[in-house]
């Protein structure tokens, strides 16, 4: 192990690297100590090339400079001076740390960039990044307390058979973080939920266990599986099957819109999947595809994820707690909710708003945020605008009219859905992907462009739409890797401009103007990135203002 004294300097240099054998972790090639003493925290690195650094001292400048740096990194776009690291040493029950950010090219914390001149206040698991973006070596860490961690491990943590790597997603009570198994090095994605924060947001005592009940008793090839099951007093951790290709959500970004033969194979296998669970008395009350999950890059092979809204019903139980996703809540939800309950119908309006927004690339009933958005829900008020649907099947348009049917008695149940002619009558089509395991010819499958004005053309729209007015191209942010500082400093000016957007849009169009008797849906400008969902006690979820340090909304 390397260790410095106190104010003196370390130089990281990037190690030669070395390639692991099959199912074994990339290793780093050494430790660096910083300081005399106890460690209170840890800097594991993301990158193998890089070495992990102990905290022993209460304070650590991070840089380029020899000079004024205790851990320096020979980069030009590292900073002279780049960021501190530092905790409050008149605290002894618990660790008070910050992150000052003092570079130019930004400090970033679970990819958000601080800000020069501004501090952040850090807790265990956060990423800490150098240099985060994509085609430069990243030099990146995930913070580790050492204080929690103990805490943890003592009350039967998993902490001591995986390592906790970076964070993978965030919500309203959980985070999703990598895990490597200490002894196999097989990876998994760890859920870990705070059982306070989970306990506020949900009005029933047992609502904590709900997606391990259903993880547990479920075994399907579409569905994320479980591995085992931790839980300490603070938390309950959920060690899941890895998936590595994404969200269904980035990929129908990154396409715009789906072929109708790779829309039938994904909708196939989520149809599977909630048949199966539905035979189980299973609902799973928030399909979108943000919690429909991609095997791995490439491929269209799914599995839903996300069951922490799950209820298993027995025969003739109506659900009654308002929950889901705006854009893709079922009716009854909104109308009957805590009165008269729903059923496992809302799963069915749900596919069939995935559907719609994988054939167009965009929703139904628009943006979520518009004032008119829940009656357009209530009413089932959607069409099939020009010249967006005129490539679309007959069959394709006929099948999402009967998922997207207001009356849950009418409307289709999942065997019916399955036996549709859409999928019965084309299963040469599917049988192509399912022979290559969810991968196709990328110009086999690019899907038919047709070209609209800028200001009729939709955007790809998701559960969390805010209205964005036009941006030139090039400053445009990039939706996989949102890293670049000058967006967030204007983070607030688009959000005024948002409001005024909105405003003027509410004041030209009357209430009597619906989306159903027009040609085209009204522009919605780039997506925002930031999800919005309705929880088990709140009617429709705030986005908070405060975006600096705090876990973000699931």
């Amino acid at each position: 192990m390397e260790s410095v004294q106190q104010h003196q300097q370390q130089q990281v240099v990037p190690q030669e690297r070395t390639e692991p054998t099959e199912g074994e972790e990339k290793k780093t090639s050494s430790t660096l100590t910083i300081g005399k003493g106890q460690c209170w925290g840890k800097l594991i690195s993301l990158n193998p090339i890089y070495p992990s650094i102990e905290l022993c001292q209460d304070s650590v400048i991070m840089g380029r400079s020899v000079a004024t740096c205790q851990v320096t990194f020979n980069s030009p776009i590292v900073s002279g001076k780049h960021c501190k690291i530092y905790r409050d040493p008149t605290t002894t029950s618990r660790n008070i740390v910050f992150v000052d950010d003092t570079s130019t090219n930004g400090t970033y914390i679970n990819n958000e960039v601080i800000g020069k001149g501004a501090k952040i206040l850090i807790e265990n698991g956060c990423e800490i990044a150098i240099i985060p973006k994509k085609g430069i070596e990243k030099i990146s860490f995930i913070y580790q307390d050492c204080f929690e961690e103990n805490k943890e491990i003592d009350q039967g943590g998993p902490q001591q058979t995986y390592d906790m790597r970076e964070v993978l997603g965030t919500g309203n009570f959980a985070t999703v973080r990598l895990g490597v198994h200490r002894e196999t090095g097989q990876k998994y994605a760890i859920k870990v939920i705070d059982k306070k924060k989970m306990s506020i947001t949900s009005k029933r005592k047992d609502s904590l266990m709900d997606e391990v009940n259903v993880l547990t008793k479920v075994h399907h090839d579409n569905i994320i599986s479980i591995k085992e099951v931790f839980e300490t007093q603070k938390n309950l951790y959920l060690v899941l099957e890895l998936v590595t290709g994404g969200e269904l959500f980035d990929k129908i970004i990154e396409e715009k819109k789906f072929t109708e033969n790779t829309c039938r194979y994904v909708l196939k296998q989520l149809c599977d999947a909630v048949l199966y669970l539905h035979t189980k008395g299973i609902a799973h009350r928030d399909l979108k595809p943000e919690n429909i999950l991609l095997s791995s890059p490439g491929s269209y092979c799914i599995k839903i994820s996300d069951f922490g809204l799950s209820r298993a019903l027995d025969e003739g139980t109506f659900m009654k707690t308002m929950c889901g996703t705006p854009q893709y809540v079922a009716p009854e939800v909104l109308t009957k909710g805590e009165r008269e309950g729903y059923g496992k119908s809302v799963d069915l309006w749900s596919i069939g708003v995935i559907l719609y927004i994988l054939l167009c690339g965009f929703p139904p009933f628009g943006d979520p945020s518009t004032k008119d958005f829940f009656e357009k829900v209530k009413r089932g008020e959607f069409s099939f605008p020009k010249p967006y649907w005129d490539p679309i099947s007959d069959e394709a348009k006929e099948l999402i009219r009967h998922l997207i049917k207001v009356n849950a008695e009418e409307r289709y149940t999942i065997e019916q859905t399955l036996n549709h002619p859409w999928f019965t009558q084309h299963k040469d089509d599917l049988q192509i992907y399912y022979d290559n395991k969810g991968f196709f010819p990328k110009q086999a499958n690019a899907a038919p462009v047709t070209t609209a004005p800028p200001t009729t053309t939709p955007a790809v729209v998701e559960s969390k739409l805010v209205e964005e007015p036009k941006q030139p191209e090039q400053q445009q942010p990039d939706l996989k890797q949102d890293n670049q500082p000058e967006q967030t400093e204007q983070q607030e000016p688009i959000k005024q401009q948002d409001n005024q957007q909105e405003q003027q849009d509410d004041s030209q169009q009357k209430p009597s103007e619906k989306l159903a008797n027009d040609d085209t849906p009204s522009p919605v400008g780039l997506p925002n990135l930031k999800k919005r969902v309705l929880s088990e006690n709140s009617y429709y979820e705030k986005e908070d203002d405060n975006k600096r340090y705090k876990q973000d909304q699931e």
